[in-house]
Formats: C-alpha cells, sequence, structure tokens
C-alpha cells in the first residue's frame, strides 16, 4: 500500500531533540515503514501511522464541466519500494486526484516554508537527497527546480533555515534559523546570493518550525511561535528593517490560532481561530488580527472540511473558487461577483437554499485570503435553463428572460468599466430593455435578489 502526505514539513526526526539534521537518525527513522513524522502545536513531535493528509479543493469559475484549476503541493509518498520519494504534485480541483509532476531532489522539507513567489514559481525549503544541506527551491508548473539557494549560513549561530517568508515588496526573502541551542534569529536573505544578514536574536526554545507568518502593509511580520516562552502559542510582531521583534500586547487564546494570510488590498492580517486547539479547519472562526494583536472576532464559522496540515500552492486565475461545506458537490462563484462582500453560485450540482462557502479569493497583488459566508443558493436546477437574454447579440430590444424567484429583484446593466448605463426591477418573467442608445461593445447585465447575483453578459 502507498501512503501519501502532503504537509508543511515531512520529516522523519525530532525537531526538538538536539541532533544535528545531517545525522544517521533521519536515515534510521526513514527504515521504518509506516510512521510519517509532524511536528504538534500543542506540544513535542508526534507520531502518526499511515496519515493521509486532505486539503481544501478549489473549482474553476468558468463552468462546473470546464477543466479545474490545480493545487500545487510538496508531497512525501511512502512505498516499501523504493521507499520514500517526494514530488511535486498537481491536485485536480474538481476530483482531488494526486498526480505526480516530477520527483524532486530532496529527502525532506519543512512546514511552513512554502509559498507562491512574485514571478509566479513555487518555493519551499528542503534537504538535498545528495549532500543534505537544506536549500530555498523555486520550481515552475512542470517540477523543474530554478534555482536552490543555500539556506544556511556559516556566519550564524544556526545551522537550519526553518522558516521563510517574502518581502511584500519582493527584494529580499526573510528567514529564522534554528539549531540545538534556544537562540533564533531572524535573517534577512540575499535571493540571489543566498546570504543571510541576521536582523534579530528572539530567546523561543524549540518547535519554531510550526512558525506560520504574515506581513502587514508595513512589511511588518505576524508570526506564531508554537512553545514560546510561555510555553503555550504566542502571536509575535517583528520589525524586519529594524530587526525588533515584540509580542503582542493582547492575545487571549494564543493556542487557539493558526494560519495567517495577509490581504494587501485590506491591509490586514487574517487567520483561523479554532476555540478546540485542533488543527482542523473545519469550525474554526475566521478572525482579523489587528495591529496590536488582538483578535477580532468575526462570528463566521469555516465549515467546509479539510485539514490545514498543507504545503500546497492554490492557482488563481480570474474569480474566486469556492468549495460547499456538505456533501461532495462544488460550487463556483460568478467573476463578476469577485468585488464585494456578497457571494453569488453559478449554476452547478447543488439545491436551492442556504449554503456555507469556503471561499479562496485572488487579490490584485498576488496575495490569497480566505472566508467563509453563508449565502442563500437560487435560480438552480430546472430553473437554470429560465435564465436567458435573447436576441443577444441585439440591436433594438433585449428580452430579459427569468425565473419566477427573480421577480423582485433589481437589474443593472453596466459597461466593461462598471459604469451603469441603466438599472430597473424585474416584474414578470420576461423584462424588455431598450438597448438603442446604447454604443455598440459589450455589457453586463447583473440580476440582484437579495444577496444573491446573477450575471450574464450582452452584446449590442
Amino acid at each position: 500500500m502507498t501512503s501519501i502526505a502532503i504537509a508543511h514539513m515531512v520529516d522523519t526526526r525530532s525537531m526538538d531533540d538536539g541532533k544535528d539534521p545531517d545525522s544517521d537518525d533521519l536515515d534510521r527513522d526513514r527504515q521504518a515503514p509506516n510512521r510519517t513524522h509532524m511536528t504538534n502545536t500543542n506540544g513535542p513531535m508526534a507520531t502518526f501511522k499511515r496519515v493521509a493528509l486532505l486539503y481544501m479543493a478549489v473549482l474553476t469559475t468558468a463552468s462546473v464541466h470546464a477543466q479545474s484549476p490545480s493545487v500545487y503541493a510538496v508531497a512525501m509518498e511512502y512505498d516499501p519500494l523504493p521507499g520514500y520519494q517526494y514530488f511535486f504534485s498537481r491536485i485536480d480541483a474538481g476530483t482531488g486526484t494526486v498526480a505526480h509532476v516530477a520527483e524532486l531532489p530532496v529527502d525532506g522539507f519543512y512546514m511552513g516554508t512554502a509559498f507562491m513567489n512574485y514571478n509566479g514559481n513555487y518555493m519551499f525549503v528542503g534537504r538535498d537527497s545528495a549532500d543534505l544541506t537544506f536549500h530555498l527551491y523555486e520550481v515552475d508548473t512542470l517540477g523543474t527546480v530554478l534555482n536552490a539557494i543555500p539556506a544556511t549560513n556559516s556566519a550564524g549561530t544556526s545551522t537550519n533555515l526553518l522558516c521563510v517568508f517574502q518581502s511584500r515588496k519582493c527584494p529580499y526573502y526573510y528567514g529564522i534559523r534554528w539549531d540545538s541551542d534556544p537562540l533564533h534569529e531572524l535573517v534577512k536573505i540575499d535571493p540571489v546570493l543566498g546570504t543571510a544578514t541576521v536582523m534579530a536574536s528572539l530567546l523561543m526554545p524549540n518547535q519554531l518550525s510550526q512558525t506560520t507568518y504574515a506581513m502587514d502593509g508595513e512589511d511588518r511580520l505576524y508570526f506564531l511561535e508554537a512553545s514560546g516562552l510561555t510555553g503555550y502559542k504566542t502571536l509575535f510582531r517583528a520589525d524586519p528593517a529594524t530587526g525588533v521583534i515584540t509580542a503582542t500586547d493582547s492575545m487571549p487564546s494564543p493556542a487557539h490560532l493558526y494560519n495567517l494570510f495577509y490581504d494587501c488590498e485590506a491591509d490586514k492580517v487574517f487567520g483561523f481561530y479554532n476555540s478546540t486547539g485542533g488543527f482542523n479547519v473545519q469550525g474554526s472562526e475566521w478572525v482579523e488580527i489587528d495591529q496590536a494583536g488582538a483578535i477580532i472576532h468575526t462570528g463566521t464559522t469555516i465549515t467546509a472540511g479539510g485539514d490545514f496540515w498543507t504545503t500546497a500552492f492554490t492557482t488563481l486565475a480570474n474569480g474566486n473558487y469556492v468549495q460547499r461545506n456538505t456533501g461532495v458537490s462544488t460550487l463556483h462563484l460568478d467573476p463578476a461577483d469577485v468585488v464585494g462582500a456578497t457571494f453569488a453560485p453559478t449554476p452547478g450540482p447543488v439545491t436551492a437554499g442556504d449554503h456555507k462557502l469556503y471561499a479562496a479569493v485572488p487579490t490584485s497583488c498576488g496575495y490569497t485570503y480566505a472566508c467563509s459566508e453563508e449565502t442563500q443558493v437560487v435560480g438552480i436546477g430546472g430553473e437554470v435553463g429560465a435564465w436567458q437574454l435573447f436576441p443577444n447579440p441585439a440591436l433594438d430590444q433585449v428580452t430579459v428572460a427569468t425565473p419566477a424567484v427573480a421577480v423582485g429583484g433589481i437589474y443593472q446593466l453596466t459597461d466593461l468599466a462598471g459604469r451603469v448605463v441603466t438599472s430597473g426591477r424585474i416584474h414578470g418573467p420576461a423584462t424588455v430593455l431598450d438597448v438603442r442608445p446604447l454604443a455598440s461593445g459589450a455589457y453586463h447585465l447583473r440580476i440582484s435578489i437579495g444577496e444573491v447575483h446573477r450575471t450574464m453578459k450582452l452584446v449590442k
């Protein structure tokens, strides 16, 4: 039987045993056929048996029948023969099928180190299978290694680069290093030379490989340390420019906050808050972290299932991607609803009613944030065919055919720049619009029914 793990870090040694990462202990552990070691944010290393880790799948906005975008991940696979292998893998967002794109020249990789860079490639920290040293790897969607920056610095006191993150302004990478002593260092890494400049030191005992992080608009770094001087997870704030690292002013339940995200458009840091202290996103609350580190509760509960022990890269094109919270059916959002707080599903294999949706929302600067909200789904099933525009293209008039549920809804006709050229209310199954005053070109007709929206394209 083959066991596949997709995780922030999959390695077969303890991070807090004080041993050299290049020792023989790693190789001895790898002979155990049914063991995968992962870090535990509430304590020391835990051992799991044949763990199959989950991920958040996404669905394209184009059509439920179109090819779905892919989630890319670094995956470890164990089989008695040939043993442990590491792959750059593609996960089909529609079916969840894992396909190995290319085998990677590594024999381990670190949790908390994966991200997309500004070139659209994928970055992670792994250990070279030949010389057993750690590198910051850059790979493309074919799994080709484009760059491998050494993740060590002989001038420093630490030997392992455990956590790597990128400045929002892109000229440098930053990292946190740690070896067997209790001293951790915040370093700035030259992306070309790979040299690391120590910015600050912080006394934080072990488990720093658990760190999750987010850069805010001022390039201040927020990170969660799994143990900390207090013995539980603490939210810290760091200024890479000055090297100043401080614990945040208020943190009511630090052990329950994990997976930080930065929305560069809103200039806000978000995260998942799980009151049980678990790692599963299901049941977690989507919260905002203010500049003082306080949790601003949104009351929005993530009900889409999944496990966040993943080092996965989500490819986002235009629009939003969403997974339904129950069953295996999926929804996707109308591209016209990218901007704004309300999301509307286009027709898909779901039933009408209230649904909790998990959405990964792309921003113009290349970041992604996630959210969940309840949406009323209408116009599903037999009513789908009732949404029509004809004739289309139109010359003088166009008829808008809608299902009964749309009566009373508001329509807006906008040009491609988003300017409203006409608007009104849906009074029956057929609404006639006079398009003679309009210039030739493409338009969007948006129909709003409460919190649900439907958009159709019109050509004049």
